[in-house]
């Protein structure tokens, strides 16, 4: 193979990777990644929340609520900027046993620069019989953790 022919493999196959290669965070899939906000609960309440959205459509949430585990869950994107998140995280007595399940649904929009998102959400409480105890909503926005 002459050197001609060794240049124009390596450009196919280097084009060749680019092109199967999957989206990550900034690009096609605008949602992966880590982010902060801030939720603001209708009727009173705010609390500080870290979401990692991950390849493959998994998300795992941590919150300043006290007696909570991390929740767990999936999202999807259902428009251009737009992507339904669900979430459960575990609720606990004072004394640590497992009291009830908290459920979380939301909607998020990325902005065009996808650095920051607008969300709304809608969250029940419930017993571990599945009962509903609750319900709750509201909004929150939220920041793009980067590498600075």
């Amino acid at each position: 193979m002459n050197r001609v022919q060794s240049r124009i493999l390596l450009i196919v196959l280097v084009l060749g990777a680019l092109v199967a290669a999957p989206s990550f965070g900034h690009g096609g899939n605008r949602l992966i990644g880590s982010w902060i906000s801030t939720s603001a609960v209708d009727g009173g309440g705010e609390l500080q929340t870290l979401w990692t959205f991950n390849r493959g459509g998994t998300v795992v949430v941590s919150s300043s609520g006290a007696n909570f585990s991390a929740a767990h869950g999936a999202w999807e994107k259902v428009g251009p900027r737009t992507f339904e998140v669900v979430n459960t995280a575990f609720g606990f007595a004072p004394d640590g046993s497992l009291a009830f399940t908290l459920e979380n649904r939301a909607t998020f929009e990325v902005s065009q620069d996808r650095q920051t998102f607008t969300a709304v959400f809608e969250s029940e409480v419930k017993a571990l019989d599945g009962t509903v105890l609750s319900t709750s909503s509201g909004s929150a926005t939220g920041t793009r953790i980067n590498v600075h």
